[in-house]
């Protein structure tokens, strides 16, 4: 006769001091398909359970040295074992003994001679009342934690600027899709006072809460820097300010400056920042020096030039680049954005430069989970 393996993904760790018990109830057990170790006393019982917790512990309740009743209590008296399932197995039939067990704190008693469906019964409906109770506790919290991650998107896409920005000769627009909730991923577009117009991008390593974390920060002091610096400037200090934070972090940081038709650009690690002129590429600005955090002493260039009307420039972070296999390469991602045969003063409104981003991202390689921003100044 074969026995449902009802035991999957789960183990019990049979105690016993008797050679024949432990094979009997291991054997059982394993037949059932649960993982079975075994243990001859009480302190060797812990030592495996401090080195491999188990779902159930089976423990015979009178042996020498250490009885059963003594096993429980330290698992009670840890953290980690505190609610540690555990059936006692007795021979004994006086209720002081068994209340003796209860009053440790094991989950239920089994008297031997022991019948194998009263068991397998009895451990399996254990383990599950387990689960549904460590479910029940865990659910609050998962709440909480859902709506923390829902006030921080809020939060975050409060953050980011409103598009498009038009300034005197440019019009801006950009985008980022999340691989989560949140980004690591940010840009920003603002002007300074002496008139200048500033666009960043910036990709933190990793995703999720940390990175943006470091996302917020970064673009942050690159904001305070930059009102009084200029861009090279700016990013070689915040450079040395985010490396003394040692916060395990670093950011690939893209800057673009404007003033009217004069262009700087600072690329810190990013993708290629390029500039498409009927559709083809003149400039190519590939990342110099390492990103933002990685090392304090490292110091980055700068590459200026003149716009002409309708020149297009394009800073995206690299989870827009690797869906089409190569970081450094925009052929293919700028080919799906459309940008060049629909840049984004024709009428392409935020929604639907966010949707293209989205739709491209996500077509291409469903797969990858990386954040994907992308920011395009466009020269009027």
């Amino acid at each position: 006769m074969t026995i449902p393996l009802e035991g999957h993904d789960h183990s019990v760790l049979v105690v016993d001091d008797t050679t024949s018990n432990r094979l009997l109830y291991s054997t059982l057990l394993a037949r059932a398909g649960y993982s079975v170790r075994s243990a001859a006393n009480g302190f060797e019982a812990l030592r495996m359970i401090e080195h491999e917790r188990p779902s159930l512990v089976l423990l015979d309740f009178m042996m020498p040295g250490m009885d059963g009743g003594e096993v429980i209590r330290h698992l009670r008296g840890e953290a980690n074992t505190r609610d540690l399932p555990v059936v006692i197995l007795t021979a004994s039939v006086s209720s002081e003994d068994i209340e003796r067990a209860l009053i440790a704190g094991a989950d239920d008693y089994i008297n031997k001679p022991v019948d194998s469906r009263i068991l397998l019964t009895r451990i399996k409906s254990i383990i599950r009342a387990h689960h549904d109770r460590a479910r029940a506790a865990a659910e609050p919290e998962r709440d909480a934690l859902r709506r923390e991650l829902d006030e921080a998107q809020a939060v975050q896409r409060a953050q980011l600027p409103h598009v498009p920005v038009v300034w005197d000769d440019w019009y801006v627009m950009g985008a980022v899709v999340p691989s989560g909730q949140i980004a690591g991923d940010v840009f920003d577009l603002f002007r300074t006072s002496d008139q200048r117009g500033i666009a960043l991008l910036v990709d933190v390593s990793g995703h999720g809460t940390a990175s943006a974390l470091v996302a917020a920060e970064t673009r942050t002091g690159f904001r305070e820097l930059v009102a009084e610096r200029p861009l090279v400037e700016a990013i070689t200090v915040l450079n040395r300010r985010m490396g003394e934070r040692d916060t395990g972090k670093y950011s690939c940081v893209g800057g673009v400056e404007v003033r009217g038709r004069s262009v700087t650009v600072v690329n810190a690690g990013l993708p290629p920042i390029v500039v498409l002129r009927q559709g083809k590429q003149v400039v190519s600005v590939v990342g110099n020096g390492f990103p933002v955090g990685m090392f304090p002493d490292s110091t980055y260039e700068s590459v200026s030039f003149e716009a002409q009307p309708g020149d297009i420039i394009v800073m995206v972070s690299d989870g827009l680049t690797e869906p089409f296999g190569r970081s450094d390469d925009l052929t293919e991602a700028l080919a799906r954005m459309n940008i060049a045969d629909e840049p984004p003063s024709s009428k392409l409104h935020t929604t639907s430069f966010d949707a293209r981003l989205r739709t491209v991202t996500r077509e291409s390689a469903p797969e990858l989970q990386d954040d994907a921003t992308i920011v395009v100044l466009e020269a009027t």
